[in-house]
Order: C-alpha cells, then sequence, then structure tokens
C-alpha cells in the first residue's frame, strides 16, 4: 500500500542569496618589531544593496568634488583625505543597512616557512590563503545560506598572471563547500583607478577595501607619520579594536559581530614539516589580537604634551 501525500512535505529549498566580491592586498608592510606582514583582505556585497551603496560612495565624490582614486598610502590631497573620511562614516554606520561585508588576513611572513611555497613564493602563498580568507569571510558572514556568487573582482597586479590563481581558488571552494556557487568562473581583475581604461564604476568598491586593509595595517603597523592617513585611522581605529577584542558582540553600535572580520596567522612560527602538517597548522592557528601601534604613538604624544 502506497503512502499518498496531498502535500509536499519536503522543505522548500531557500534561493541562493546573490554576493559579489571585491578582493586587494597590501604586502611588504615591516613593522618596529621587525615583522613582515602581507594583508589579503575581500569585501563582500550583496547584489540587493550594491547599487545603494555605490551611491553612497559617489555621493560624496560629486559633493567636493573628487574624481581621484582613493589609496591609503596616497591621502595627502585635502580633498583625498576628506573623501576617505566620509567613506569610513559609511562603513562605521552601516549596522542596519547591512550593505557590506569584509574580511581581513594578515600574514606574518617572518614565521612562515617560505622556501616551502616553492620558486614563485607570493603567488603560491596568495593562492593559499587568498582562498581560506574568501571561504572564511562567505562561511562567517553568510552561514547556512545557499549562496551565489556573481562575480569575484580583483585589483589588477601580478595574481593575474599566476597559472592557477584566476580559476583554482573557484574550483577549489566549490570542491569544499556545496552551498556556495560561482556564476563566474574565472576572477575578473580591473583596474581599481575608475579613470583608467581598463577600470570601471566598480572600481570604487576596489578603493574602498583598499582603504580598509592599509587603514588596517596603519593602526597595527604605524609604518608612515602620514598626517592625513593617521587622521583617517583614528576614525576607524574604534571599530578595529572592538573587531580584534570582541569578535562577536552582537550589542556593538558598530554592528560588526558576523560582517567585519579580520585574523592573523600564524601564531608561532612553522617549519616546512609543521606547515604541511593539518595537525601543526591548526596548533599554530589563526588569532585575532595584536597590539595597535597606532594606539602606542598616539599615547606618546598625549603624554609629550599633557
Amino acid at each position: 500500500m502506497y503512502n499518498i501525500h496531498l502535500f509536499d512535505t519536503t522543505e522548500p529549498q531557500r534561493r541562493a542569496t546573490e554576493i559579489e566580491i571585491f578582493a586587494d592586498e597590501i604586502k611588504d608592510i615591516t613593522n618596529r618589531f621587525d615583522e613582515t606582514w602581507l594583508y589579503l583582505a575581500i569585501l563582500i556585497i550583496p547584489k540587493r544593496k550594491k547599487e545603494q551603496l555605490l551611491e553612497k560612495l559617489l555621493a560624496p565624490r560629486r559633493r567636493i568634488p573628487c574624481d581621484s582614486e582613493i589609496k591609503c598610502h596616497d591621502l595627502d590631497k585635502t580633498t583625498k583625505r576628506w573623501l576617505a573620511e566620509k567613506w569610513i562614516d559609511i562603513v562605521l554606520r552601516d549596522k542596519q543597512e547591512r550593505s557590506l561585508y569584509f574580511d581581513i588576513l594578515g600574514l606574518n611572513l617572518t614565521r612562515l616557512h617560505l622556501p616551502a611555497f616553492g620558486n614563485e613564493q607570493f603567488g603560491n602563498i596568495y593562492n593559499r590563503f587568498f582562498r581560506s580568507c574568501v571561504l572564511h569571510g562567505i562561511n562567517t558572514c553568510f552561514p547556512n545560506r545557499n549562496l551565489t556568487v556573481l562575480n569575484l573582482f580583483h585589483d589588477k597586479g601580478d595574481q593575474s598572471k599566476h597559472e592557477y590563481f584566476p580559476w583554482h581558488c573557484i574550483y577549489s571552494i566549490e570542491e569544499q563547500s556545496k552551498r556556495i556557487h560561482f556564476a563566474n568562473r574565472q576572477i575578473e581583475f580591473i583596474n581599481s583607478d575608475h579613470r583608467e581604461p581598463d577600470g570601471r564604476i566598480e572600481s570604487n568598491f576596489i578603493q574602498l577595501i583598499d582603504l580598509l586593509v592599509g587603514l588596517s595595517s596603519h593602526c597595527l603597523d604605524f609604518v608612515s607619520t602620514n598626517k592625513s592617513r593617521t587622521k583617517v585611522a583614528q576614525k576607524f581605529l574604534p571599530l578595529l579594536e572592538r573587531m580584534m577584542k570582541n569578535p562577536l558582540n552582537v550589542n556593538s553600535s558598530y554592528g560588526h559581530a558576523r560582517k567585519y572580520l579580520i585574523s592573523f596567522f600564524p601564531k608561532k612560527r612553522l617549519s616546512a614539516s609543521q606547515l604541511l602538517d593539518p595537525f601543526e597548522r591548526q596548533l599554530s592557528g589563526f588569532y585575532q589580537t595584536r597590539p595597535l601601534l597606532l594606539r602606542d604613538h598616539l599615547s606618546n604624544q598625549q603624554s609629550l604634551f599633557a
């Protein structure tokens, strides 16, 4: 005898959330502890929020006006610094809108056994950890959801010439997670300068993630005395402190829990054999708290004039 169901009792498949990802990095940052850092960063934007967020970024451009490329290491001009501050305000006030998410991964190259990555050290290191950054960002910001990544954009650089990087990251992530699908099977490399022929309107999002990762490094490493950069970094500093000290605080006024992420790797120096051992890598692990050298600098300044 057959069981006849008048109604479909299977749980309906949830429609996939559509997102786009924008990526950039900064490298060769050596701080006063003689640590050399490489920072990878991704900006995740839900498709339904994209036009709204883009308009928020473009509106202050029109008011100044300022059509320049915004890069963290180049904020000397008053108009660039002012625009950078307005963009940071957008990040700080996005708690309700939830129009942007970001994940920053700092790699302490001084603690990595670099020969383990072969002849193309930068490309191989970047390929391996970029995949981890993308997967971590997606899984933390959008847990238990089916996701369609419409596009993964990356600032033009050496990565575009790497044999595996433009496609291998996408292939590996889909192999690891059945709920993540990439509509575009290749990373799309675009110029971060929207004014260039190979730039586009989305270049503004590359500039935003460059600003966020650059300010994070400035707060953590403080390798430049650029006053304009420091002024903008001071606005960002309270959020970064909370991201590190209490990443899961759902009551934060910034709404940063599962939305704005930062982590570092590794905790201790790894030999070649340890780097290849998953258990040893896990023991060394990712961590989330580091000294803020900008905070030390600001405290020293205050004590001088106290």
